[in-house]
């Protein structure tokens, strides 16, 4: 399977699956079809809690759909039970965030799943007792997010702010780019 620029290596360690028809359960009751799909499975606490199906057609909607639709994304943090003990946590909006990281050499990124921290993730990132690097998106609402975040963890664990230019993302950057952002990375004073 190959996707994007991303190595196999990283499509296997994040187990990239692909379905041409799935059949899904409404949150209204009943079911619909989606096809063509990337498959990429969501753990939490080391069980699998469900799957992120993303669009590759331009036509088909909606570009990301989270099944079972019982599963609350701000209720989880996607790559969080990866990180190992020692280092900081860099926190992405996206899956592919993470991905772009793992591939740049750093294996303690995660994501919230858009550009935001919600009250259970925050408790979550708190319960690590790790630094956090924020490495949201350079646009608006990844701007906003980083600040929000700022001051939802401020006085509460160490930060440091990744900052990338309009437009740009850890997940389309090149590897020695994401390399140089992270050591040239701010800490929050």
């Amino acid at each position: 399977l190959k996707f994007r620029n991303f190595k196999p290596e990283t499509l296997k360690h994040f187990e990239l699956g692909y379905v041409s028809e799935v059949k899904l359960e409404k949150k209204s009751g009943g079911y619909f079809q989606m096809y063509e799909r990337l498959v990429i499975p969501i753990y939490q606490n080391g069980i699998k809690v469900g799957v992120s199906l993303r669009k590759m057609r331009a036509q088909d909607n909606p570009k990301w759909f989270h099944a079972p639709h019982t599963m609350e994304t701000g209720q989880i943090i996607y790559n969080i039970d990866n990180c190992i003990e020692d280092a900081p946590i860099i926190v992405c909006e996206g899956m592919f965030d993470v991905w772009g990281w793992y591939e740049a050499g750093y294996t303690n990124a995660v994501c919230t799943f858009g550009a935001h921290v919600t009250k259970e993730q925050y408790r979550m990132l708190l319960r690590t007792g790790k630094d956090l690097i924020w490495s949201f998106d350079g646009d608006v609402a990844g701007i906003t997010a980083t600040k929000n975040a700022i001051e939802m963890f401020k006085y509460k664990a160490t930060q440091w702010v990744i900052n990338f230019e309009e437009g740009q993302d850890p997940g389309n950057c090149e590897i020695e780019v994401l390399q140089n952002l992270y050591k040239n990375k701010e800490k929050v004073r």
